[in-house]
């Protein structure tokens, strides 16, 4: 066939639809197309997604034809409609998946006319037929459609001039058409209820975890403010331990100046403690920095045992020191170490009964410098004292906030 010549072909030129009716129709037999559809919904109970290929080849047995097959109607990602050979039974079997455009194939036609349709030698018109082999003679397609929704098509080819489709083929596959259809949409109503609970599931886990991260927040609040409130009472406890003492006492000068350098020394350490407070949110960003300087260990826990000497006396609680000689500078940030001990101490004082001690020893370890405090308290069962403050169990915002206050 010349170009020129199929220049000249027509859709109509190959539309013979109503040569259905004029045909004289074969034999129906109601018994076999009743079997056909018992084992095809035995098919759908059993094995669902093979339905389809299952149809074709009872279509292709029933009809007596060399090649049946289901187009099914797709979206590309670019939004092109397209008709996919989704199930193909006999001769064509091969070209099974082939993907053609909706506004230019036998499918797509049928689909925008929504009316079964009878094509003669289509390939005359729809050139892309002419790679198929064997050559189409004639091609019955009957559309898929519920509420006038279009799904996809049916349809049954002859490769034999003998072979001419006639109204009993047109009624057959008319029937299969509307059993194809109900569980095409069924399907579909299927997997979109499932999506849809899908979606839900994923919604509501959001949910939860949003709930979780809120109450985590809240938690995290509270813990910030009980270690701040901590933090804050430390050195505020010897600034007003000491300023009552001097209003009610009378000291010589060096006890003064003794107790005016302490209320002096804590309340800098007091400021330093707001600064840090307002810089928390640096903290709880995980954008804490330590000032790494060389550092008098033993200077450290000096100021730090004078900032619980007070809550000491009031309870007649000895402070005692083992200081290891010669332990010289470390590396480290003095503020912070002097946090730790700060905190170490206090607890040690506060859970001490009265008439107790608590004693602070510093000595090398290998080439390290160890602080240790130990009290003639009450103590923790060995079993708890993980349970306390336990850093894998912590969120890394948790961690850099208590480290922050020099809990961990």
């Amino acid at each position: 066939m010349t170009n020129e010549q199929v220049e000249q072909i027509c859709l109509d030129d190959i539309l013979i639809t109503e040569e259905l009716s004029r045909r004289i129709p074969r034999t129906t037999d109601l018994k076999e197309e009743n079997d056909a559809l018992h084992t095809l919904i035995g098919q759908l109970v059993e094995q669902p997604q093979i339905l389809l290929k299952k149809l074709v080849k009872i279509i292709a047995q029933l009809c007596q034809v060399e090649s049946a097959g289901v187009s099914l109607l797709e979206v590309t990602p670019n939004g092109e409609d397209i008709c996919r050979w989704f199930a193909l039974a006999g001769m064509l079997e091969a070209y099974e998946q082939t993907a053609t455009l909706y506004s230019f194939s036998c499918c797509g036609i049928c689909l925008e006319r929504q009316a079964p349709l009878l094509y003669s030698y289509p390939e005359r018109y729809f050139t892309f037929l002419q790679e198929l082999k064997p050559t189409i003679v004639e091609i019955l397609v009957v559309p898929l459609l519920i509420a006038n929704q279009p799904l996809g098509t049916i349809w049954i080819i002859s490769h034999d001039e003998h072979r001419q489709f006639d109204r009993e083929d047109l009624r057959l596959m008319t029937s299969f058409a509307n059993f194809t259809a109900t569980v095409l949409y069924s399907n579909n109503a299927r997997q979109a209820a499932e999506e849809s609970a899908r979606r839900e599931q994923a919604a509501r886990a959001v949910s939860e975890a949003a709930q979780n991260a809120a109450e985590q927040a809240n938690r995290l609040k509270d813990e910030f403010l009980a270690v701040l409130s901590h933090e804050l009472r430390s050195p505020l406890n010897p600034i007003l331990g000491w300023t009552k003492l001097l209003q009610t006492r009378k000291f010589d000068e060096a006890k003064t100046a003794y107790a005016l350098a302490t209320i002096e020394r804590n309340a800098k350490l007091q400021s330093q403690l707001m600064e840090d407070l307002l810089d928390v949110s640096r903290i709880l960003q995980r954008k804490l920095s330590l000032k790494i300087s060389s550092v008098d260990l033993s200077a450290v826990v000096e100021v730090a045992l004078d900032t619980v000497r007070l809550a000491a006396q009031a309870k007649s609680i000895q402070l005692k020191t083992v200081f290891e000689p010669n332990i010289g500078q470390v590396l480290g940030d003095p503020s912070r170490l002097q946090q730790v001990v700060w905190n170490l101490l206090s607890n040690a004082v506060k859970f001490t009964e009265s008439g107790g001690e608590v004693k602070v020893r510093l000595e090398r370890v290998g080439t390290q410098a160890q602080i240790q405090v130990s009290d003639t308290g009450k103590g923790i069962n060995p079993e708890f004292l993980m349970c306390l403050i336990t850093s894998a169990k912590l969120t890394i915002p948790q961690q850099e906030a208590l480290a922050a206050w020099g809990l961990v």
